[in-house]
């Protein structure tokens, strides 16, 4: 879905024609063919230096890519919508077909398909976590800031049905991420600390009371991101330690990396990561490939291409939440990143010009 999405930007918008490229950009790109070369040198596989070079230059070159087309963001909006349906159709299908009886034929069927995965605790919530799901909580915020911009019943209609597509998806850092972006969305058009503490006061009552109605689910869920080396945060950390480990063997891997498209062959008692290009912590994946000097630069570059292209201060809230919640899953640094990226450059340029008087 995510290549389609990217097709559909490159071919029916070709910004790139249009590209005014800063100094700082062509920096940025210099510092990755050079870290391409580095890669070659340490031999690298060709197809992963390749891999990796291209998605960390799209996310450079998307600075420049902006579109201005509001039905194009509408098409995409719309298509996250039918998602978040998709996700809260199946996730109460399930509830009401399966409850806590055996589901596994419907599992295996998703997981062989490649479509992703459908589980429950065994309280009858079914998280519905598919492929496609990175970018609810994106869509979610966007909606939220354009309800408020606009006054549009129907972006508060298209929020609250993201909103519980994302409750579907079952991912702990987009409920984090949303939390966030709310309090400090709430601070920003208010400018008051009274509301955001009125909505601390909320959502802990809101918290309190799930907890008391759904006290077997909340249990299993911490079970589940705190219960050893085997839960969430288990596996989180031994991929940290693996990946810091491979960069910190001598002074130049820790400064320079290990190489574009590095693949460990490591197995540990959690997990075997030979050959892996994905992880859970993907963004340390990207510093154990750059090293602590060219990620620095790079990060600084990405930092200040944001403010200078999104400019307005909802969406640099909205990339930095996306950041949050992406960081501590395989959703960084891929075209997913890329398309935030190209959409809220977008939206710097065409907010202003709807919403005259009201963008941040």
């Amino acid at each position: 879905m995510n290549a389609f999405l990217l097709l559909f930007f490159l071919l029916s918008y070709p910004a790139f024609r249009q590209i005014a490229i800063d100094k700082l950009a062509i920096l940025m790109m210099a510092v990755l063919a050079l870290l391409a070369c580095y890669s070659f040198y340490l031999g690298n596989s060709p197809a992963s230096v390749f891999r990796f070079f291209a998605i960390l230059l799209l996310t450079v070159l998307a600075y420049f890519a902006a579109f201005n087309s509001w039905r194009a963001f509408n098409v995409l909006l719309g298509l996250y919508v039918l998602h978040a349906l998709i996700l809260i159709s199946l996730g109460i299908g399930m509830a009401i077909v399966f409850g806590n009886s055996d589901y596994s034929m419907v599992r295996n069927f998703f997981g062989a398909a490649g479509y992703g995965d459908i589980y429950t605790f065994g309280s009858g919530f079914f998280r519905v976590q598919l492929r496609g799901n990175a970018l609810l909580p994106f869509f979610l915020m966007l909606t939220v800031y354009l309800a408020w911009l606009s006054g549009a019943r129907r972006y508060r209609y298209l929020a609250v049905l993201l909103f519980v597509g994302v409750i579907f998806a079952g991912n702990f850092a987009y409920y984090i991420a949303i939390t966030v972006f709310l309090a400090l969305f709430l601070l920003i058009i208010t400018n008051t600390v009274n509301a955001v503490r009125r909505y601390i006061l909320l959502l802990l009552a809101g918290v309190i009371f799930i907890a008391a109605l759904g006290w077997r689910l909340v249990i299993s869920v911490l079970d589940t991101k705190l219960g050893g080396e085997h839960s969430s945060l288990g596996v989180r950390h031994d991929q940290i330690a693996v990946l810091l480990s491979d960069l910190d063997q001598n002074y130049i891997s820790l400064l320079f990396g290990q190489g574009l498209g590095n693949m460990l062959k490591v197995q540990t008692f959690v997990r075997d990561y030979t050959d892996a290009v994905y992880y859970e912590v993907q963004v340390v994946y990207i510093l154990n490939q750059l090293g602590i000097i060219p990620f620095a630069l790079l990060v600084f570059g990405y930092i200040v291409l944001s403010f200078r292209v999104f400019q307005d201060r909802v969406l640099l809230l909205i990339f930095a939440c996306y950041v949050l919640y992406a960081s501590t899953n395989p959703y960084i640094f891929d075209t997913n990143h890329v398309i935030v990226i190209v959409v809220l450059a977008s939206l710097g340029k065409m907010l202003p010009k709807r919403f005259t008087n009201k963008t941040m």
